[in-house]
């Protein structure tokens, strides 16, 4: 029914599968070197491991099954695994039995070949931890461990008992078990899905819970074992040797018996061995609470780390390991000594201590810019806060602070000024103390910013003026010499006098005129306001006050009550005045507001009704406004509710009545949310009584049917309130309930993953069903889901339909399907098989 294959499919690169490593030994190599490879070198680890183990070989417990000999794997008791030198297993020992002497060769190439991608990855034990499952590497570093001449029983051994190429292989398993055993105590968050494995096939990434389980508890048992064998390494004074990848033989039908140069390995410093394991062993202390001994391994890694160069078996996380070394010494309560510690942290316990050492520690910070500025901005206000007495300490903190962000290039904020005219002696010493410490470690773009700041220096106070000819030497590093003459020739030469200003310019009419206009604009006073009206027109016969300000212009409905007041009524105060009300409302001060209103009233009460009857309507807007703006349970007095209930009632009776002055929609507006948060529905209802006679003039029966057709839908919507979201899922619910019933099996499990959340076990039931009307498999290209996908695979097995199973083989191998796709290839692969799905119910149902 549908073509499952794409059309426009980019060409595939040719993948490498893992037994090709088996026929040509030298590929591997080869594949490694390649930038990007697929599948990658952990991939290939797991491939190579679990083909090299059979399911029957792995318990429950996750140990590995003993064979008939009692042997766990070939490299147990052949002595191929060593430097080649030892005698080699003769051709009546590998004949006894041919079958099994065939299998054990392919299993060891495979451990050598998986051992070979390790060594290449420098067996880096955040790549590993993080790629491979957990048995697998158990067992990789197990058969390193055996195929460098070990003995089996390793963990009642320590790392003295080892020699040569062993050593390396104790080291790096028993850090493992440590890092194991920190790593397995954190909770991991359980796969989403269902993991289907086919009959006869065992998927090695996936791990039960308690083969996990199992092998944690051996692990945790061997932990104290490995941190002897640890322990005593680091007492010991043994060169290490990594094996590299060229290191290990191969098995090939010319080469039988593999041989091994591990003279190639590669010779590690010292101290890239050392760090790692003091690392790793400190954190192992740390997790057990014996932060005594995980701090002295912190401290000798932290002395460590910083001189090495290029390690290769040394990846610690440095900021983890300096965060690991504060908390031991947080908890130990013991500190570095004064010249590794920072000063972030000497600074703190200054504070702590009264600030003994503050001024000492911001001079230190001036010449290493350390500290975050923040930091020193909080230390100068607790002591404006706290120490206004010291005056010593405040002023070299408030200018060792200024000289700071001066440095850095940011704006000063304190006031610094202020202090040096109070203290101008003392200021001007310690800014000259400080400018001299700092000039000659600063860099040219610092010496730009401190030379703007030593000529404000001079020009502001004569004490430092003359305090800074001292220090000539130094100001000579940002100054030439005729910058500094002409510095010193200018500036303060006397103390500032009291200068007594010229005032004869207040007599102008003009300025007076302003002076008037500007406190007009800022006044909120009726009062006031009402008298600079009538001060401005009588004494300099302004008119035409309200176009002194643009916002003062009133709207034309209020311009048709004020053209119509009576002559006796001072219009133009009306207007300023009803203008500087709408001003203030907008701000919400609705006290000043208010006095306006009422001053307002008593002008035109006995003059005119309308305008009077307008301010009833502003003030009622007030009062709403104002009690919009208050909290819910301020306006709970009945009395007050009661008497702006009635107000409203009076306004919307003369809404009704009264055609000559109707209020504006804004306050019909107020009113009815006031009357919805008093819960008056009872008023509101009373709004209007006349009928609509607008719905009995449609006659056509299209336009009656669409009309009643949404209120039915907005009865429903508010009956069954539901969010678009809960609506699909119903929809696609009943959709797939209906399939159910007419027996459309497949429909109904296509339509499962419609939903956000798949239906797997609706799903699975319904791929189940052997009684099916739509033809059974036509859907197939239709799932975009694997795990849908999967099961299929597993079900047509389980059933012998073997060309099923292979259509189904076809549709999981298309790469648009494949799981590590983006998230757009994804959408795009699903949006295309939906609209597949639903052209064909389109044209089955519709």
């Amino acid at each position: 029914m549908f073509d499952a294959r794409s059309r426009y499919r980019p060409p595939s690169v040719e993948k490498v599968l893992w037994f090709e490593f088996l026929l040509n030994p030298n590929l591997l190599e080869k594949y490694l070197s390649e930038p990007n490879s697929d599948p990658c070198p952990t991939d290939l680890i797991i491939k190579f491991l679990g083909n090299s183990m059979s399911p029957s070989n792995v318990d429950q417990a996750g140990n590995m099954n003993h064979n008939q000999h009692g042997n766990t794997s070939p490299f147990t008791l052949s002595p191929m695994f060593g430097n080649g030198s030892e005698e080699m297993v003769t051709d009546n020992e590998h004949s006894k039995n041919g079958s099994d002497d065939k299998e054990s060769k392919k299993k060891l190439a495979l451990k050598l070949l998986a051992l070979k991608v390790a060594a290449f990855l420098q067996w880096d034990l955040n790549i590993l931890e993080k790629r491979l499952p957990l048995t697998m590497q158990q067992t990789l570093l197990s058969e390193l461990l055996k195929i460098s001449g070990g003995d089996p029983n390793f963990n009642a051994m320590t790392a003295s008992d080892f020699t040569g190429d062993g050593l390396f292989a104790s080291i790096l398993y028993n850090t493992w078990v440590l890092r194991a055993v920190i790593e397995g105590s954190f909770p991991v968050k359980s796969q989403k899905g269902l993991n289907v494995q086919l009959p006869g096939q065992m998927d090695p990434s996936i791990i039960s819970p308690a083969v996990v389980e199992s092998i944690m508890r051996k692990l945790c048992d061997e932990a104290e074992r490995s941190t002897v064998a640890l322990e005593s390494f680091l007492d010991s004074n043994k060169i290490v040797r990594m094996p590299l990848l060229n290191c290990f033989g191969s098995l090939t039908s010319e080469c039988p018996n593999p041989v091994n140069k591990w003279e190639e390995g590669l010779i590690l410093q010292n101290d890239d061995v050392i760090c790692q394991i003091c690392y790793d062993l400190g954190r192992y202390y740390f997790f057990q609470e014996k932060y005594e001994s995980a701090s002295k391994h912190f401290i000798k890694a932290t002395e460590i780390h910083p001189k090495l160069k290029d390690p290769v078996f040394c990846k610690l996380d440095a900021p983890k390991l300096k965060g690991f070394y504060d908390a031991c010494a947080h908890i130990l309560g013991y500190q570095k000594s004064d010249a590794s510690t920072p000063l972030k942290e000497t600074l703190q316990t200054s504070v702590k201590e009264g600030h003994n050492k503050t001024i000492d520690i911001l001079k230190s910070d001036n010449l290493k810019m350390e500290l975050p500025l923040s930091l020193r901005d909080a230390v100068e206000l607790s002591i404006l806060r706290e120490y206004e007495g010291k005056t010593d300490l405040l002023l070299y903190v408030i200018f060792s602070n200024a000289i700071r962000r001066t440095m850095s290039g940011e704006a000063v904020i304190s006031n610094w000024n202020s202090f040096l005219k109070v203290h101008e002696e003392k200021s001007s010493l310690v800014l000259c103390e400080l400018l001299k410490d700092v000039i000659p470690i600063a860099t040219p773009e610092m010496r730009l910013y401190l030379k703007n700041f030593a000529r404000t220096l001079c020009l502001t106070s004569i004490p430092a003026k003359q305090l800074m000819k001292k220090y000539e030497k130094y100001l000579g590093m940002l100054f030439t010499n005729e910058e500094l003459e002409t510095l010193f020739a200018y500036g303060p030469t006397a103390k500032r006098e009291t200068f007594k200003f010229d005032k004869s310019f207040t007599d102008d009419l003009n300025v007076q005129i302003t002076t008037f206009e500007r406190r007009l604009l800022t006044c909120t006073e009726a009062v006031n306001t009402k008298h600079l009206v009538n001060q401005l027109r009588a004494k300099y016969n302004h008119m035409h006050l309200w176009t002194l300000n643009k916002k003062w212009e009133t709207p034309l409905a209020v311009n048709i009550f004020l053209k119509n007041v009576p002559p006796n009524v001072d219009q133009e105060m009306i207007h300023i005045l009803l203008a500087k009300a709408a001003e203030l409302r907008a701000i919400k001060k609705y006290s000043e507001v208010r006095q306006l209103y009422q001053m307002i009233q008593s002008e035109v009460r006995n003059s005119s009704p309308r305008l009077s009857r307008f301010l009833n309507w502003e003030h009622l807007r007030l009062d709403l406004l104002e009690i919009l703006d208050m909290p819910v349970h301020v306006c709970q007095s009945s009395h007050y509710r009661a008497e702006i209930v009635q107000r409203i009632m009076s306004l919307l009776a003369s809404y009704k009545k009264e055609r000559e002055v109707p209020p504006d929609p804004n306050l019909m507006e107020l009113c009815s949310a006031v009357l919805l948060n008093f819960r008056e529905w009872d008023k509101l209802i009373e709004v209007e009584h006349k009928v609509d006679f607008y719905l009995q003039k449609l006659k056509d029966i299209l336009v009656l049917g669409i009309i009643i057709s949404c209120l039915a839908k907005f009865y429903n919507i508010l009956k069954l309130p539901l969010s678009p979201k809960a609506f699909f899922v119903f929809k696609i619910s009943y959709d797939s309930l209906g399939c159910t019933k007419l027996q459309n099996q497949n429909q109904a499990s296509v339509l499962h993953q419609f939903l956000e959340e798949p239906n797997y076990s609706m799903a699975f039931k319904a791929l189940g069903e052997r009684v099916c009307n739509d033809s059974c498999d036509t859907y197939y290209s239709c799932i975009w889901d694997v795990t849908l996908l999967e099961f299929l695979v597993n079900h047509h097995t389980k059933r012998g339909e073997l060309d099923c199973r292979q259509q189904v083989i076809q549709l999981i191998g298309q790469l648009e399907l494949n799981s590590n796709n983006n998230e757009e290839i994804q959408r795009e692969a699903a949006s295309l098989r939906k609209g597949w799905f639903l052209r064909a119910m389109a044209r089955q149902y519709l």
